[in-house]
């Protein structure tokens, strides 16, 4: 099964995303609420795909899709975003968004968007997974 890993700054949001998406079949294996500690918890986890807000107080969505793309190049990155109008396209793909997604198109929507993303991938696409393991206790989130 596919893992995600949410970064949001709204806890609400982050529930609604984490409890919708696993019923729609998807491990959430990490969340974080600014783009510092999705970061770092993209490190810890893993994920095969990234779900990023745009606008969070510490780092906006794209700075940090920069910042993970370096990190996990071949992972894709999702910008989840009530301000689908104001990302550029061709900004967003330079910073390392491959898709961006309005909020008001809801989370079914986002679910969509993550499994056509992935279909596009095939196997080898698919991010290589670290060397680093994960401690015994961590593996029951993921």
């Amino acid at each position: 099964m596919p893992r995600l890993l949410i970064v949001d700054d709204n806890a609400p949001i982050r529930y609604l995303m984490r409890f919708y998406l696993e019923r729609a079949g998807y491990i959430v294996c990490g969340e974080a609420k600014g783009g510092v500690e999705g970061i770092e918890e993209a490190k810890r986890t893993q994920p095969d795909v990234i779900l990023v807000d745009l606008t969070m107080p510490e780092m906006t969505g794209t700075e940090t899709a920069a910042v993970l793309k370096r990190m996990l190049p071949k992972t894709p990155i999702i910008v989840f975003t009530l301000h689908e109008d104001s990302v550029n396209a061709e900004l967003a793909a330079t910073m390392g968004v491959d898709l961006v997604v309005n909020k008001m198109e809801g989370i079914p929507k986002l679910a969509e968007s993550v499994k056509a993303l992935l279909s596009r991938s095939t196997p080898s696409d698919l991010p290589a997974k670290s060397e680093v393991s994960i401690p015994e206790n961590k593996k029951a989130e993921c």
